[in-house]
């Protein structure tokens, strides 16, 4: 439950993502929230990689993403190869 003494703010947004810094510089929970949402075509999901990667240049407090990343983690869900290196990096991390 949010308290009304939350101090929040917007770092960026764009249509796939909302970068929010919780708590202020004084505070002892201060941290960061970014929802996420993956570009949904295959052709596309390079853009979602690439945004994590500039999210992550500016990753110098405790940080949670949350969201549809909109990557396959098994190979019947699609029914095909799922041997590519992103399919690789999102089964180690999760």
């Amino acid at each position: 439950m949010w308290k009304s003494e939350s101090n929040i703010s917007l770092r960026t947004y764009s249509q796939n993502h909302i970068d929010l810094e919780i708590g202020g510089l004084g505070d002892a929970l201060h941290w960061r929230l970014t929802c996420f949402y993956g570009y949904p075509w295959e052709t596309e999901r390079h853009k979602s990689w690439r945004l994590l990667e500039q999210l992550n240049e500016n990753a110098s407090l405790p940080w949670c993403y949350i969201g549809d990343f909109n990557e396959t983690l098994k190979a019947d869900e699609q029914g095909k190869d799922l041997s590519s290196k992103r399919h690789m990096l999102v089964t180690l991390f999760v």
